[in-house]
């Protein structure tokens, strides 16, 4: 049985003209691939075009007589399957989103317009009988790979002859298109490198011996003499697969810390001390993550770390990004084998997000900092540009509507950063609370207007009215660590010339909105971010 699919897309060329063209970007961009180097002389890794790769294209670009001199503007593609209605039905869509690579990371990340949608990919469907049938499986990945294409042939001719755009400079400029990083998920990187499910895109035989698929096989034949056509149908190549982005939403955050190392201490607990010790260990743990007091930038989590569902935040503020990765990598493969000893994972530490860990160090050398390619850009990105959409429209043949949505919600876009350059509109714009517009700037924290009355406001008398005798030692030892930070005092003796003075009279306030510098949370293109903070006599964690 023959059955139609459809592929709904934008010009993915105009997309890119619009992103480069907006004014917003002018002081987060750059033109050119480039080198940073830190005061100790080593090389720093930002964004995208501070890395190997970039540099690479540019030198490619800089031997052809006629794209020499062009600036070289990559192409960051993303996808990610959305649900939009889960009690009617589970409506599924395929959004394939694009970015400007040469804007900074914290501009990407940012809820403005770096990241656009450009169309919704099929998504082909079967009996349960044939889910896992080869055709099948060559089916969905030759129609994921033809859509991809197809959506971006406007795109070719540009890639090797230079056009003339305008900059956020406002400036206009020779560039040469090219792709860049695909940010995607375990499921859609296999797809998207025609590997089997349980290996890795890159190396193929994750940590066992090659097999059919290593990588001196797919480097023979790639330089074999056999057709390209023959290539793609009978091994599923095309070329050395290198444009992968790392993923720390799905193979960090998700992957390595709450799916595998969280469960794996709990199974370890209940070998170790019974199910019974195991339970009552895990609920303390719940108590001493709910008792944590708010605080700018920190998570909170009153039921502990048992809720239902996670999401990349909630996982993310449990777990803070590596710093020494190597050291660390090492230090992690080292001690996880305490579960492999206890009988936890008997089978061994063969798992495809583990083992993407180890290709992290190469890929921020390629590419600058992992946290301008992560996954959670583009599902952040589903709410405007897929969900909103959807509800928007009117349900019937509802592709072309939601597109059509997210080019009129563009062009609003771009002509209130066009009017605002041009000093006609001068009204803050912000699109959520969260989120504060403009430059990086100093951290701050501003008190509600008025302080709460029923409070005495000496220090003795208000330790006693709220039930922390010890309030006075708290405030003391607060006001040692912000007076002098980074310098090692004992609070409990601190020297006299250092002994901050309490005054008479203390003001209580029951909220506060701190602003911050969070270019990994949701921010404005400055990377500053904004956290309103409460509390009240009746909060109950």
């Amino acid at each position: 049985m023959d059955q139609d699919y459809e592929v709904w897309f934008r010009d993915p060329r105009m997309v890119m003209r619009s992103q480069l063209s907006n004014p917003d970007f002018k002081d987060e961009i750059d033109y050119s691939p480039l080198q940073e180097f830190g005061p100790d002389g080593q090389r720093l890794w930002t964004n995208l075009m501070s890395g190997n790769w970039a540099w690479q294209q540019a030198d490619i670009i800089s031997e052809d007589p006629r794209t020499h001199g062009a600036v070289f503007v990559p192409v960051i593609l993303g996808s990610d399957k959305t649900t939009v209605s889960v009690a009617t039905g589970q409506n599924e869509y395929y959004p394939l989103y694009a970015s400007l690579g040469n804007v900074h990371n914290n501009v990407r990340r940012a809820h403005r317009n770096a990241v656009s949608i450009i169309g919704f990919l099929s998504i082909p469907k079967t009996d349960r009988d044939y889910a896992n049938d080869p055709t099948f499986r060559k089916f969905r990945r030759h129609l994921f790979h033809e859509s991809l294409r197809w959506i971006l042939e406007p795109l070719r001719g540009a890639m090797t002859t230079p056009e003339v755009a305008m900059c956020p400079d406002g400036h206009y400029r020779r560039v040469v298109y090219g792709l860049g990083p695909y940010i995607a998920d375990y499921p859609e990187q296999v797809l998207l490198s025609c590997v089997v499910q349980g290996w890795c895109p890159r190396r193929n035989d994750l940590d066992g011996p090659s097999g059919r698929r290593s990588h001196e096989l797919s480097n023979l034949l790639i330089n074999s003499p056999l057709d390209r056509t023959l290539l793609w149908n009978d091994y599923g190549l095309v070329s050395d697969v290198m444009l992968i982005a790392p993923d720390i939403l799905h193979q960090l955050v998700k992957g390595s810390f709450k799916d595998h190392l969280v469960g794996w201490v709990g199974e370890y607990l209940t070998l170790v001390h019974g199910a019974r010790r195991a339970a009552k260990i895990m609920a303390d743990i719940d108590r001493r993550i709910a008792a944590v007091p708010p605080f700018p930038g920190l998570r909170r989590f009153p039921q502990g770390r048992g809720f239902l569902q996670w999401t990349g935040d909630d996982s993310k503020a449990l777990m803070k990004t590596l710093d020494e990765i190597d050291e660390a990598l090492a230090r992690f493969h080292r001690e996880r084998s305490i579960f492999e000893t206890v009988g936890v994972r008997l089978e061994g530490f063969s798992l495809p997000r583990q083992h993407a860990m180890k290709h992290y160090r190469i890929l921020i050398e390629m590419f600058g900092a992992p946290n301008g390619l992560c996954s959670s850009i583009t599902e952040s990105k589903h709410i405007k540009a897929v969900k909103e959409p959807w509800r928007r429209s009117s349900r019937h043949n509802a592709l072309h509507q939601m597109l059509t949505i997210n080019r009129n919600l563009d062009r609003l876009n771009a002509a209130r950063t066009d009017f605002t350059a041009r000093g006609m509109l001068d009204m803050p714009y912000s699109i959520e609370d969260s989120i504060v517009e403009g430059p990086r700037i100093d951290a701050s924290v501003v008190l509600a207007k008025t302080p709460v009355r029923p409070y005495i406001h000496k220090i003795s008398t208000l330790a006693m009215q709220i039930g922390e005798p010890d309030l006075h030692l708290y405030i003391h030892n607060f006001l040692i660590d912000q007076l002098y930070p980074g310098v090692a005092i004992d609070p409990e003796h601190p020297p006299i010339a250092r002994h901050p003075i309490l005054g008479r009279r203390i003001d209580v306030f029951h909220s506060a909105v701190a602003t911050y510098y969070a270019p990994s949370d949701y921010s404005g293109i400055g990377g500053m971010h904004r956290q309103r903070i409460r509390s009240v006599p009746s909060w109950r964690g």
